[in-house]
């Protein structure tokens, strides 16, 4: 995964961080908020929701190759690698 936007994370962390902490503590899960805690919950939250768009979001649902048409078959998971795998070299690809 390329281009990871480290500083807006990091921006974006430290001022929820210390906004939550300072004005909205009850919202938190601790019982005694800290500033570095909150900072690494909002930074880790941020960074599973970038990674859920750039996998899941983005190739599936917002990408313009997304009708491009590929070979029929393929998993989700590791696309033609069982019949690449279980065929004899070039033969899927004649098939294709």
């Amino acid at each position: 995964m390329a281009d990871i936007p480290f500083k807006a994370f990091a921006a974006l962390a430290a001022v929820s961080s210390y906004i939550l902490v300072d004005y909205t503590p009850e919202l938190l899960l601790s019982s005694r908020p800290s500033y570095l805690g909150t900072f690494f919950q909002v930074w880790l939250l941020q960074f599973f929701c970038w990674v859920f768009y750039k996998v899941i979001l983005y190739p599936k649902y917002l990408s313009p190759l997304r009708h491009v048409p590929t070979a029929p078959g393929g998993s989700w998971w590791n696309g033609q690698w069982s019949k690449i795998a279980a065929q004899p070299s070039g033969a899927p690809m004649i098939d294709w």
